[in-house]
């Protein structure tokens, strides 16, 4: 078997970050659950649920985008609903969203309380659209933050350690409280002051930072813009959440931002210089305006974007097909034929030993929450991103300094880390001139080849981990002549629906930048006059 006890298990990850951290089992589990359920989870005898996983992941200050999460058939049927709805609302379709919230409410008897605070949140933008009341939209996020963190009501000390779709409802907490006029406005300013200076004390860093901060301050600078005040501060919390913008990429309350920066520079006469800003913001309004219709950030469920979600069930016949195994073979020395044809219907959940087994067969890490990397290493996973973050950016040096950390320490034993391994050291090879792109192509071919011996251009069905696409992104790119591959990817991302393609977003930008990449080499944009772009 590849698993053995001491080895890598959610339980083992979970802790490893808590002590990195240096987060207590009673500051983490406060408000979702018992100490004595934390320790069950913590010590492996009892797995948490997707949505329980994803929210003690994000107390620890991780940013489930990129991570692929394996989940059982009525986990993934619950996960797909909560995408329709927020579809519904991003799309603006108001009466399906009211009454798809209507119908959940009813057929979701047993509800936790993280699932709770989604419908609740979905009910208060229905809300907002239909213009009610302030303070019934006040009293909805009242009631969302008192169920994990009820401290905030009570004006007792704000745990740091909350996620960032915590924060998000607490930031809305204050800013409809103030709008409702419940409270004094002066106190509430200050308790929004608070909770920006904890965002920043927080462990939360990159996009979990993104998705919380630029709301936290735009509703700020909002409660304190038409009063005596000093914006100096207001500047100060401006200019890191444009920094944290720039890093990760995003443009969550841009617009905003940069509007609240020029009315500080007018009215307090400041030399600062924000055209930089305001020209990124006259990109985004001329490719709405052109492109498509943007909708607004309080309607957006970006805050819900977490992992790539997928159900065991689907990728077991999926995979057993693209690979060409039959039932007889991916069963044998595992569980009845029998067995696997019941779990491959969604009549049977596998166990984890099960999953484990008829994983590795499949050339897939049995693990239900997984990163691209194997490992529990916090450090090595921050640095590996890093790398990401730094070969994107094209600081090839530095990229190729957090490559060599990466080939040093990370467990060769696992394929997917023998995939990874293969594509960073043979790319620094090639930055370094030690091999040429036909040996580069050759060393990538052969990495994919140790999951992946099967010609997927013949196979209707196609389940890729990321790293895979990654891999089979990085082969197709340096090639010049076509690759049947590279439909059978772009056909995959095609057939998704549009609630379900948001868990693959990361790989859906890495696939449109690839189209546009080949568009642009082949003359593509030389000759687009019907839409000139202004800025470029």
């Amino acid at each position: 078997m590849l698993f053995e006890k001491d080895e890598i298990h959610f339980h083992n990850f979970l802790e490893e970050i808590r002590k990195y951290r240096g987060i207590t089992i009673e500051q983490l589990c406060s408000g979702l659950c018992s100490v004595s359920q934390m320790h069950y989870i913590q010590s492996g005898e009892r797995l948490p649920d997707y949505l329980m996983r994803n929210r003690i992941m994000a107390r620890l200050g991780i940013s489930s985008e990129g991570y692929e999460d394996y989940v059982q058939f009525d986990e993934y049927d619950r996960w797909i609903k909560r995408q329709k709805l927020i579809s519904y609302i991003e799309d603006s379709k108001w009466s399906e969203a009211a009454r798809f919230l209507y119908e959940l409410e009813k057929e979701w008897k047993k509800i936790s309380k993280i699932e709770q605070q989604f419908l609740l949140d979905m009910k208060a933008r229905i809300l907002i659209h239909e213009d009610a009341g302030y303070f019934e939209i006040f009293e909805v996020y009242e009631k969302i933050v008192s169920l994990t963190a009820e401290g905030v009501l009570k004006g007792g000390r704000i745990n740091i350690f909350l996620s960032q779709v915590e924060y998000y409802y607490v930031i809305n907490y204050l800013y409809y409280k103030y709008k409702a006029k419940a409270d004094d406005i002066k106190k509430i300013s200050g308790e929004l002051k608070e909770i920006i200076n904890k965002i920043l004390l927080s462990p939360l860093i990159g996009i979990a930072r993104a998705k919380v901060l630029p709301l936290a301050v735009v509703k700020y600078f909002e409660i304190v813009q038409d009063r005596t005040f000093s914006f100096d501060d207001v500047w100060k919390y401006s200019c890191e959440a444009i920094e944290v913008l720039k890093d990760t990429e995003r443009c969550y309350y841009l617009k905003e931002l940069v509007h609240l920066r020029k009315i500080i520079v007018s009215e307090n006469r400041k030399v600062n210089d924000i055209s930089i800003e305001g020209k990124a913001v006259d990109i985004i309004e001329n490719l709405k305006y052109e492109y498509f219709f943007m909708i607004p950030m309080w309607q957006n469920g970006y805050i819900y974007r977490d992992s790539q979600v997928n159900c065991i069930a689907d990728v077991i016949r999926a995979r057993r097909k693209m690979l060409g195994i039959g039932r007889k073979d991916l069963s044998d020395g595992i569980c009845s034929e029998r067995t696997l044809e019941r779990i491959e219907a969604k009549h049977s959940k596998p166990q984890q030993y099960v999953m484990n087994a008829l994983f590795e067969k499949l050339h897939l890490v049995g693990e239900y929450r997984r990163t691209e990397i194997i490992t529990t290493n916090i450090e090595l996973i921050n640095r590996f991103n890093k790398y990401r973050e730094e070969i994107n950016q094209k600081r090839y040096d530095a990229a190729l300094e957090s490559a060599e950390y990466v080939i040093r320490n990370l467990d060769k034993k696992y394929i997917s880390n023998k995939q990874v391994l293969i594509r960073l050291k043979s790319l620094n090879d090639l930055l370094n001139n030690k091999i040429d792109k036909q040996r580069y192509i050759n060393n990538l071919e052969k990495a994919w080849r140790l999951s992946i011996g099967v010609d997927i251009s013949v196979s209707e069905d196609c389940i890729l981990t990321n790293g895979e696409v990654v891999l089979l992104h990085n082969i197709l790119l340096q090639k010049k002549e076509k690759d049947n591959r590279q439909k059978v990817v772009v056909d995959y991302f095609k057939r998704m629906s549009d609630y379900t393609f948001y868990s693959y977003f990361s790989l859906y930008e890495l696939l449109k930048d690839w189209e546009a990449s080949s568009l642009g080499n082949n003359g593509f944009f030389q000759n687009q006059t019907k839409y000139p772009l202004k800025y470029y």
